[in-house]
């Protein structure tokens, strides 16, 4: 059901993104995937995810935890394991909290205002400044304009 659901909205956000990415920054964009069935072991995996995991909610992991998991256990497995420990968590090229503030970007167009507050603090636990949470709140709202120009 994640596929399903968040999949479409993955494609045409990468989409609007990158009609709004100058060629200067696309050329600097890797044009092979950096993940290989080499790079996966689960229980390595795993405790990564569930490391950023706890970086990100902090005292809120576990009551978020068992809300998630009561509602779909699988559903907590795929976002802590795939989502966090396959994807966010993955520092080859952005550091956690560079992570957690392009989390932002994507997050505030996506209309998910309880996700995006609660990455926005998971931001400010990671060391991002107001400053730079702002910034990113700024570039997301410019890209969002740029996106909706070129589709007009």
């Amino acid at each position: 059901m994640v596929t399903t659901i968040g999949t479409p909205r993955i494609i045409n956000s990468t989409a609007a993104l990158m009609d709004a990415v100058p060629e200067t920054i696309k050329e600097r964009l890797p044009k092979t995937s950096l993940r290989c069935k080499d790079d996966y072991n689960y229980d390595a995996i795993r405790q990564r995810g569930l490391d950023m995991w706890k970086g990100v909610y902090s005292k809120q992991a576990e009551k978020l935890e068992g809300k998630i998991g009561g509602w779909y256990p699988d559903l907590l497995e795929v976002i802590q394991t795939d989502l966090y420990g396959r994807i966010l968590s993955d520092c080859r090229i952005l550091d956690a909290k560079s992570t957690e503030l392009c989390t932002i970007g994507a997050l505030f167009p996506s209309n998910v205002p309880a996700q995006l507050k609660s990455h926005v603090i998971g931001a400010g636990r990671l060391g991002a400044s107001s400053d730079e949470i702002e910034a990113a709140k700024a570039i997301a709202k410019l890209v969002c304009i740029q996106a909706t120009a070129l589709r007009d």
